[in-house]
């Protein structure tokens, strides 16, 4: 009953277990999914969309 009012839910932190990092790979934003690069704790990455790269502002 609660999960289907739920507007955001967030799990399988990938290399947690393996490497003891937690990885974001998918974000799901105002309907669009965004690719992100980049691994572990280091802040350099990117954001793919619809195989574009997005520099700053999603639009």
């Amino acid at each position: 009953e609660t999960l289907g009012s739920a507007t955001v839910i967030c799990s399988d932190k990938t290399g947690t277990i393996t490497r003891n990092e937690m990885t974001a790979r998918e974000i799901w934003m105002y309907g669009r999914e965004l690719l992100v690069t980049g691994e572990g704790y280091n802040p350099e990455g990117k954001f793919l969309l619809r195989e574009r790269i997005f520099q700053g502002d999603i639009p």
